[in-house]
């Protein structure tokens, strides 16, 4: 979350593709941020930061990665595309193997194309 105040860690994060897990509700829940409105992530974003959202304790916080997602897409405006680079962001940077990954990847946007087909 704090990333966003220092202009050359931005900047470096974006350069080499490290992603930052961010976890907005949780941040609001334990009083990091004042609201969703005020959390960094909507100018994380804009600066080209690579995210992947978390659900930090799903249980404590009485919400799903999905309640997260869709809170997001809500609050910012999001758009299914962006959503679902959201979701790849976590296999993307995930420690599996590159193989693993790929095959992820693949798995989840067929899954997403047919939802896309079903829902929109």
């Amino acid at each position: 979350m704090r990333a966003i105040e220092d202009v050359d860690l931005v900047a470096f994060l974006a350069g080499n593709d490290i992603p930052l897990e961010v976890c907005p509700h949780s941040n609001v829940c334990l009083g990091i941020c004042e609201s969703l409105e005020t959390h960094p992530f909507p100018r994380l974003l804009r600066k080209g930061l690579t995210l992947i959202v978390g659900s930090d304790d799903p249980t404590l916080f009485n919400a799903t990665l999905t309640d997260d997602l869709v809170k997001l897409a809500e609050s910012y405006d999001l758009d299914v595309a962006a959503v679902d680079d959201l979701t790849l962001n976590g296999v993307r940077h995930s420690f599996l193997p590159s193989y693993r990954k790929l095959a992820l990847v693949e798995e989840f946007e067929r899954e997403m194309a047919t939802l896309r087909g079903v829902h929109f």
